[in-house]
């Protein structure tokens, strides 16, 4: 009995630290591969993260080979950025 009340005590507090910051960015690079192809693009990027206000967003220096701005958006045949 006194686990189970010391297990739930213990869940219902702060998580311990490492804890990451509740708003942040990242840099990257993303290498897009087409199925039955040879052919990889090389595009770079940030992803943006704000916990306080529950939103993030991903911004690539080139959609045109993005899944969501480029093969299956209105700029499939274009170089442009995707946000």
């Amino acid at each position: 009995m006194w686990q189970l009340l010391l297990s739930v005590a213990l869940a219902d507090q702060t998580p311990a630290y490492p804890r990451w910051p509740d708003q942040w960015h990242a840099d990257f690079v993303e290498v897009n591969k087409l199925p039955g192809t040879f052919s990889a693009h090389n595009t770079t990027g940030t992803f943006h993260y704000d916990y306080t206000d529950k939103i993030y967003a991903i911004a690539r220096a080139n959609g045109r080979y993005d899944r969501y701005c480029g093969l299956n958006g209105s700029k499939a045949f274009e170089n442009t950025p995707c946000t």
